[in-house]
């Protein structure tokens, strides 16, 4: 996630992972501005490394304790807060695309997007007031 703040103290972020990059531009249209909300990702992106073919990250499976394999590459939490985005964005890319969107839906104020491995991306049913 890469943050941006303008003259006004508006606000823009961009979502940035490597091998999703064009899957994302395509997806925002424009730059968006989002005033008195807080944006935080969790990805497996920035943090990592490969041996023998397996991708490692830092987002740990707590049952395993070996790194999150579930297809998923960033979660993007908009919230109120910066503490609630954190804890949601790195709980909703543990749980996966379903749990975790299940969760969101369930949660007030709260949207996202899920990006998966491939590119495919899932917004919760409030995420399009951001795009």
């Amino acid at each position: 996630l890469n943050y941006f703040k303008a003259s006004n103290n508006s606000a823009f972020f961009i979502v940035l992972a490597p091998a999703i990059f064009l899957s994302l531009a395509s997806f925002f249209s424009s730059a968006t501005v989002i005033l008195d909300k807080s944006v935080v990702s969790s990805g497996n992106y920035e943090r990592y490394f490969y041996e023998e073919d397996v991708l490692y990250h830092h987002i740990l499976n707590p049952a395993t304790g070996y790194p999150v394999d579930n297809g998923l590459s960033d979660v993007t939490i908009v919230s109120d807060d910066s503490l609630t985005g954190d804890c949601l964005s790195t709980t909703c890319f543990a749980l996966g695309l379903t749990e975790g969107l299940k969760l969101i839906e369930n949660t007030p104020r709260v949207e996202a997007m899920f990006v998966e491995m491939n590119g495919n991306i899932t917004c919760s049913s409030g995420f399009s007031q951001y795009r």
